[in-house]
């Protein structure tokens, strides 16, 4: 009776360590940064998450414009994997912008193709992109830089788009993009 109640015990013990050994592989398995997500540039992947909007930028010198440097209080931009976005206004982004309950936040979908971004409005989002922004389809080949902002992935739009009623100073349009970070850990 013993070696039968040894055994049964040794057989318990045996598939309690085989069911811990198999948690713990794969609790240990590595986690994939955001850097290494976006160390091949622009891709589905590395696009999901919350992104820090920290304003516009010059597209030449990547200088960030004073007045549109929101890095104290950013807005916050965020890709969700089942392919809808939101993004949130910077409180210090122009009042009616972000006093407007029907463009703050603005919703709708987003794809990746290679190198380009598409952003739409989806009614199955009930966004209304093209009535804040005046369209409601961009293209964009933004830009990922992993070396620009220590301990962060910038993301340039190389174009003024979700913020583009912030300003309508042409030159500022043409010349600047709306600049992005998030976290590279």
């Amino acid at each position: 009776m013993h070696k039968k109640t040894f055994i049964a015990l040794a057989a318990a013990g045996a598939l309690s360590i085989t069911a811990l050994t198999a948690c713990s592989e794969s609790s240990t398995e590595p986690r994939v940064s955001k850097a290494q997500q976006c160390g091949n540039g622009l891709s589905a992947e590395c696009l999901v998450g919350a992104w820090n909007a920290l304003g516009f930028a010059n597209k030449g010198t990547k200088a960030t414009l004073p007045e549109f440097d929101y890095s104290a209080n950013p807005g916050k931009l965020t890709f969700q994997s089942d392919g809808s976005f939101s993004f949130d206004f910077p409180t210090a982004a122009p009042a009616a912008l972000v006093s407007d309950p029907d463009c703050n936040p603005i919703r709708g979908s987003w794809s990746v193709d290679g190198t380009v971004l598409t952003l739409s409005s989806n009614a199955r989002h009930f966004d209304n992109m093209s009535m804040c922004l005046g369209t409601s389809t961009f293209t964009l080949v933004p830009e990922v830089n992993l070396n620009d902002v220590p301990g962060s992935v910038k993301l340039s739009f190389e174009a003024i788009v979700l913020m583009s009623k912030a300003t309508n100073e042409k030159s500022i349009q043409d010349y600047s993009t709306e600049v992005f970070t998030i976290s590279a850990f």
